[in-house]
């Protein structure tokens, strides 16, 4: 899933099948739930991968500049785990 924000866009990774709320071109409030974090791909338990980047106009949506991502307030690092409140 890709959140587009006024810096840049979020690219939310291993979210659930079937979980997504939104529909594209909704706007979303923060807190508001988009989706569940699942277990996609080959891996061993759930999570998400988070990515947020500059605006780009290219093809390829990793190619664009990384921006900084605060999550409650921490910035993270590789491999970084955070608890959810439901």
């Amino acid at each position: 899933m890709l959140l587009e924000c006024t810096e840049g866009s979020v690219l939310l990774a291993h979210l659930m099948q079937s979980s997504i709320t939104v529909r594209p071109g909704q706007r979303v409030q923060e807190g508001e739930r988009v989706g569940q974090v699942g277990n996609s791909g080959l891996s061993i338990e759930p999570h998400l991968h988070i990515h947020a980047q500059q605006p780009n106009n290219a093809d390829d949506f990793l190619a664009a500049a990384p921006l900084p991502l605060r999550i409650d307030g921490q910035l993270p690092v590789r491999n970084s785990r955070f608890n959810s409140n439901p």
